[in-house]
Protein backbone atom coordinates (compact mmCIF):
# COMPACT_ATOMS: atom_id res chain seq x y z
CA UNK A 1 0.00 0.00 0.00
CA UNK A 2 2.62 2.68 0.80
CA UNK A 3 3.89 2.71 -3.29
CA UNK A 4 1.15 4.59 -3.88
CA UNK A 5 2.26 7.30 -1.77
CA UNK A 6 5.28 9.43 -3.10
CA UNK A 7 7.08 11.50 -0.11
CA UNK A 8 11.32 11.31 -1.24
CA UNK A 9 11.09 9.79 -4.83
CA UNK A 10 12.55 12.03 -7.60
CA UNK A 11 12.15 10.66 -11.11
CA UNK A 12 15.63 11.39 -13.07
CA UNK A 13 15.44 12.68 -16.71
CA UNK A 14 18.55 12.84 -18.97
CA UNK A 15 18.06 15.46 -22.04
CA UNK A 16 21.06 15.44 -24.66
CA UNK A 17 21.46 18.22 -27.06
CA UNK A 18 23.94 20.40 -29.75
CA UNK A 19 24.72 23.63 -29.71
CA UNK A 20 24.69 25.38 -33.41
CA UNK A 21 24.59 28.31 -35.09
CA UNK A 22 22.05 29.14 -37.76
CA UNK A 23 22.88 31.28 -40.97
CA UNK A 24 22.54 34.84 -38.53
CA UNK A 25 25.15 33.47 -36.35
CA UNK A 26 23.13 32.63 -32.86
CA UNK A 27 23.74 29.94 -31.21
CA UNK A 28 20.62 27.34 -31.19
CA UNK A 29 20.22 24.44 -29.16
CA UNK A 30 19.27 21.43 -30.45
CA UNK A 31 17.46 19.04 -28.81
CA UNK A 32 18.95 15.33 -29.86
CA UNK A 33 17.12 11.72 -29.80
CA UNK A 34 19.08 8.46 -29.01
CA UNK A 35 19.32 7.95 -32.51
CA UNK A 36 21.05 11.31 -33.56
CA UNK A 37 23.31 10.95 -30.25
CA UNK A 38 24.13 7.14 -31.41
CA UNK A 39 25.33 9.06 -34.61
CA UNK A 40 27.41 11.29 -33.46
CA UNK A 41 28.86 10.10 -31.06
CA UNK A 42 30.37 6.87 -33.43
CA UNK A 43 31.69 10.36 -35.32
CA UNK A 44 34.51 11.22 -33.84
CA UNK A 45 34.14 14.91 -35.29
CA UNK A 46 30.78 14.99 -34.10
CA UNK A 47 31.19 13.35 -30.16
CA UNK A 48 31.91 16.33 -28.32
CA UNK A 49 29.10 18.29 -29.33
CA UNK A 50 27.02 16.19 -27.67
CA UNK A 51 25.67 17.46 -24.45
CA UNK A 52 23.47 16.39 -21.87
CA UNK A 53 21.66 17.88 -19.02
CA UNK A 54 20.77 15.29 -16.07
CA UNK A 55 17.50 16.46 -13.92
CA UNK A 56 15.84 15.51 -10.89
CA UNK A 57 12.08 15.67 -10.86
CA UNK A 58 9.52 15.46 -7.75
CA UNK A 59 6.38 13.53 -8.37
CA UNK A 60 3.11 14.96 -8.81
CA UNK A 61 1.03 14.31 -5.53
CA UNK A 62 -2.81 15.58 -5.01
CA UNK A 63 -2.02 18.62 -3.42
CA UNK A 64 1.11 19.34 -6.14
CA UNK A 65 -1.23 19.28 -8.82
CA UNK A 66 -4.48 20.82 -7.45
CA UNK A 67 -2.06 23.92 -5.98
CA UNK A 68 -0.58 24.02 -9.64
CA UNK A 69 -3.95 23.53 -11.23
CA UNK A 70 -5.09 26.64 -8.79
CA UNK A 71 -1.88 28.79 -9.48
CA UNK A 72 -2.91 28.35 -13.06
CA UNK A 73 -6.40 29.55 -13.34
CA UNK A 74 -7.78 32.81 -14.47
CA UNK A 75 -10.84 34.56 -14.02
CA UNK A 76 -12.52 35.53 -17.21
CA UNK A 77 -15.20 37.99 -16.38
CA UNK A 78 -16.69 38.56 -19.41
CA UNK A 79 -18.14 35.09 -19.32
CA UNK A 80 -17.79 34.49 -15.71
CA UNK A 81 -15.85 31.23 -16.26
CA UNK A 82 -12.72 29.84 -15.16
CA UNK A 83 -10.17 28.62 -17.35
CA UNK A 84 -7.04 26.85 -17.07
CA UNK A 85 -4.46 28.78 -18.22
CA UNK A 86 -1.66 26.29 -20.27
CA UNK A 87 1.47 28.66 -20.00
CA UNK A 88 0.79 29.49 -16.31
CA UNK A 89 0.41 25.75 -15.57
CA UNK A 90 3.38 24.51 -17.26
CA UNK A 91 5.31 27.88 -15.52
CA UNK A 92 4.27 26.80 -12.17
CA UNK A 93 5.16 22.83 -12.90
CA UNK A 94 8.66 23.15 -14.09
CA UNK A 95 9.68 25.33 -11.08
CA UNK A 96 7.92 22.97 -8.26
CA UNK A 97 8.41 19.64 -10.00
CA UNK A 98 11.89 20.44 -11.35
CA UNK A 99 13.97 20.25 -7.82
CA UNK A 100 18.33 19.42 -9.45
CA UNK A 101 19.95 19.20 -12.19
CA UNK A 102 23.98 18.86 -13.01
CA UNK A 103 24.67 22.32 -14.38
CA UNK A 104 28.00 23.92 -13.91
CA UNK A 105 28.98 27.32 -14.56
CA UNK A 106 32.23 27.90 -16.54
CA UNK A 107 34.63 27.85 -13.52
CA UNK A 108 33.16 24.16 -12.62
CA UNK A 109 30.79 25.68 -9.54
CA UNK A 110 26.85 24.14 -9.55
CA UNK A 111 24.39 26.27 -11.02
CA UNK A 112 21.52 26.20 -8.28
CA UNK A 113 18.23 24.67 -9.69
CA UNK A 114 16.32 27.93 -8.94
CA UNK A 115 13.33 29.56 -10.21
CA UNK A 116 15.91 33.06 -11.76
CA UNK A 117 17.46 30.44 -13.50
CA UNK A 118 14.64 27.63 -14.25
CA UNK A 119 13.34 31.13 -16.47
CA UNK A 120 17.10 31.65 -17.94
CA UNK A 121 16.66 28.32 -19.56
CA UNK A 122 16.76 28.07 -23.26
CA UNK A 123 12.94 27.53 -24.72
CA UNK A 124 14.00 23.96 -26.58
CA UNK A 125 15.55 22.90 -23.32
CA UNK A 126 12.68 23.95 -21.04
CA UNK A 127 9.95 22.43 -23.48
CA UNK A 128 11.82 19.79 -24.11
CA UNK A 129 12.68 18.69 -20.53
CA UNK A 130 8.53 19.14 -19.50
CA UNK A 131 7.56 16.56 -22.45
CA UNK A 132 10.27 13.92 -20.51
CA UNK A 133 8.67 14.31 -17.45
CA UNK A 134 5.22 14.10 -18.56
CA UNK A 135 5.82 11.33 -20.64
CA UNK A 136 7.68 9.61 -17.05
CA UNK A 137 4.46 10.65 -15.01
CA UNK A 138 2.23 8.94 -17.68
CA UNK A 139 1.09 5.29 -18.41
CA UNK A 140 1.95 3.81 -20.68
CA UNK A 141 -0.49 2.99 -23.50
CA UNK A 142 -1.15 -0.48 -22.63
CA UNK A 143 -1.28 0.05 -19.01
CA UNK A 144 -4.04 2.93 -18.69
CA UNK A 145 -7.69 1.97 -17.54
CA UNK A 146 -10.53 2.21 -19.60
CA UNK A 147 -13.40 4.70 -18.32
Amino acid sequence: MSDIFFDNELIDIELNYTVQKNKSGVNQVIILDNDKVTIMKADPLQREKVKSIKTKWRPLTWAASNELLSRSTDYNHHTNEQNINYTKFRDAKIKSCLVDWDCKDDTGQKIPCVQDRINKLHVNVALALLNEFDKAISPDPENQVKN
